[in-house]
């Protein structure tokens, strides 16, 4: 059961159980064979999975983790983007952010799943929230010198200390998910142990939603009706064999790295 209200006041929900024991040792042995392929430079840009891997389309359509979503959101939900967050051990972090503001929705309304396929702690760089931050407005970000930073576009902002105490830790059992709303502040620490943090984050929005942009690529109707008239065009599934897709998206990384798939994700 979510608890809608705790969400509509705190901005994030954690500790859902989502993947059986068997679901995640599937999920996670396909995620971290991927990262085997990707060079450590294109990481940052291992986003929309869904659009080339038929694993990750499956996984973003999982009856539960829609369930929690629709809790949320209804029961009519676009598949707004995906993003594999593997956090191997070292400097690697994401820097205090907001994900709405880049992302030109109309109206502003997304949610984030974040699927936990091992334990995530904050000693290995769990998501962090400040509570609350969601009903505060947009931030401005300026372009971070953090070598480190995971971010695909390398933007943060400061926060104050008394936020930073603040601060709530999403700590998951594997196959455990949280839910946060786009305009949530968050951010995560380096993974100080030795064992990688493993997870993938989909992004969910209501079927109704536009964008006041061009429409992005890869927005799939996953629950429900289409509430927005065709806006975001229909892409075919991922197909063909395992090594044919492993090869569509270490392709498709590449091409947002070098810029040449032009993206506004975070």
């Amino acid at each position: 059961m979510i608890d809608r209200a705790a969400f509509e006041r705190d901005g994030f929900v954690a500790g859902i159980a989502a993947l059986t024991d068997d679901e995640v040792a599937r999920y996670r042995a396909a995620l971290l064979d991927l990262y085997s392929h990707v060079p450590e430079d294109v990481h940052r840009y291992m986003i929309n999975l869904h659009a080339t891997l038929s694993w990750a389309a499956d996984l973003a359509r999982h009856p539960r983790i829609l369930d929690a979503v629709a809790a949320l959101i209804g029961a009519d939900i676009l598949l707004w983007k995906s993003k594999a967050f593997v956090k191997f051990s070292g400097p690697g972090n994401v820097g205090w952010h907001q994900d709405l503001p880049h992302w030109n929705l109309d109206p502003d309304m997304a949610v984030t799943a974040w699927v936990a396929l091992s334990d995530v702690t904050p000693a290995n760089g769990c998501v962090q929230v400040l509570p609350g931050t969601h009903q505060c407005g947009s931030r401005a970000s300026e372009a971070s010198a953090d070598e480190n930073s995971l971010l695909s576009a390398g933007l943060q902002f400061e926060v104050s200390d008394a936020e930073v105490a603040a601060a709530v830790p999403m700590a998951l059992r594997p196959g455990e998910i949280s839910l946060h709303h786009g305009m949530i502040v968050h951010g995560s620490g380096p993974n100080e142990t030795e064992a990688p943090r493993v997870g993938i984050a989909f992004v969910y929005a209501p079927a109704n939603v536009r964008q006041r942009s061009a429409p992005d690529r890869h927005v799939d109707l996953v629950r429900g009706q289409d509430r927005n008239g065709g806006f975001f065009p229909v892409d075919p599934p991922p197909a063909g064999e395992k090594q044919a897709q492993l090869a569509a998206a270490m392709d498709y990384f590449e091409k947002l790295r070098s810029g040449e798939i032009a993206y506004n994700v975070r």
